[in-house]
């Protein structure tokens, strides 16, 4: 009876379509890049990223040089490319990565002292993905420097 049921696994095994074999499965949330840019606005940079999921980030501007960090929980970022996504003037140029294990980074550089004003994300219910709008305004030097800093929080 074992070797029947053993057979008819093996037989139904071999039958059903293939096509978990042949997907690419990732928790990972992906850039979409032909959704995602950074454009010059009125006073300053906005910045949209396009993503497959919603995660959890955080952002900050660092001075010496001036430059937006943003670090997400585990982000793909492949086919991303960072000199088609960046046609604001404002900013200088953006590199994006592994920042440590489970976290992602991407790091702005600025032409100016650019702070950020607003940071939102909306998520789309029906399918999780998430939209991720970063504003940046125009600032002194000083005022830069001031709001500048990596958060204390983890």
């Amino acid at each position: 009876m074992i070797r029947v049921f053993g057979w008819l696994a093996l037989v139904l095994a071999l039958a059903l379509p293939r096509q978990a074999e042949t997907q690419e499965l990732s928790g990972l949330a992906r850039v979409i890049p032909g959704a995602s840019a950074m454009k010059d606005v009125t006073g300053g940079v906005e910045i949209t990223l396009s993503l497959t999921q919603g995660v959890p980030f955080r952002v900050f501007t660092l001075a010496d040089p001036e430059r937006l960090v943003m670090d997400f929980r585990e982000v793909d970022w492949s086919g991303v490319d960072a000199e088609e996504m960046d046609q604001a003037d404002g900013i200088f140029a953006v590199r994006m990565g592994g920042f440590r294990p489970g976290w992602s980074r991407m790091v702005v550089d600025l032409n100016a002292p650019l702070a950020v004003a607003t940071a939102n994300a909306d998520i789309i219910e029906d399918t999780g993905a998430a939209t991720l709008v970063i504003r940046l305004q125009e600032v002194d030097p000083e005022t830069f420097v001031e709001r500048s800093g990596e958060p204390r929080l983890a």
